[in-house]
Parts: structure tokens; sequence; C-alpha cells
């Protein structure tokens, strides 16, 4: 077996049909199939994470190459893991001018190589404006 057929055949979005229900991914999900509560979070460790990326995420999930997610496992800096889970949040690409003011502190979001105070104020950010999409 290919190692692309044992992380197809490994990953929960393989498994399941994993329920989305925010940004971009609700208009086209079908959730019939789901029993509980949906969630959005997933990471699947892939041969390619897309070309000439060794991470990208949304809403629908996080992807991240499996030699890289690896031999960071275990380490202080995992920054690839931390950026792309955080996207299963919300947060934009902060490294992107249009995303951010000129002023906004380092973040994992951004270039940081370390969660910062910064992601905390983001991630507050993203979850104050989608709270009204939820009964909390």
């Amino acid at each position: 077996m290919s190692t692309s057929q044992i992380l197809h055949r490994c990953s929960v979005a393989a498994k399941y049909q994993l329920p989305y229900d925010i940004l971009d991914e609700a208009a086209s999900a079908d959730t019939s199939g789901c029993k509980g509560k949906p969630f959005n979070i997933s990471l699947w460790p892939s041969e390619s994470a897309g070309e000439g990326a060794i991470g990208t995420g949304g809403d629908w999930g996080q992807r991240v190459e499996v030699n890289n997610m690896l031999n960071a496992m275990n380490k202080e800096h995992m920054r690839v893991i931390l950026h792309e889970i955080g996207h299963g949040f919300g947060p934009p690409e902060m490294y992107v001018a249009e995303n951010k003011p000129a002023d906004y502190p380092a973040s994992v979001m951004g270039w940081s190589m370390t969660l910062t105070d910064a992601d905390g104020w983001l991630l507050r950010s993203v979850l104050e404006n989608i709270k009204s999409r939820y009964n909390l």
C-alpha cells in the first residue's frame, strides 16, 4: 500500500463525511448523516498540502505535509501545525498585508514561530464576530 493510500484511509475525512457548518462550506455541506453536533476542525497529514505549500487550511479542515508534521512533533516550534489549526477557528492569513493593520504585532497566523498574545486577540475577535451564529 502506498503512503498516499495509507494517509487517505487513516484520515478522519476519508472515514466519515465531516459536517461543516461555517463560512464557505455551509451552503454545500450535507450534514444529514451526522449524529450530534457538527464539528469543524480536522488535521490531515498529506503527502502534499498543495502546490509549493507545506500547509493549507480553512473552515473545511487543515492539511499539513506529513514529513513536516512528523519532524515538528515534540519540538518547541510547531509553526505550520499551529498556523493551520488556527485556520479552523476562522482567522485569515495575517502575513497578507490586506488582512492586518500595519502595526499588528507578530502572531503565528503571520510569521511568528510561536503563539503570541496577538494570536489570542485574533481568536477572541473572530469568536466575537461569529458568536451570533450560535446559541451562546
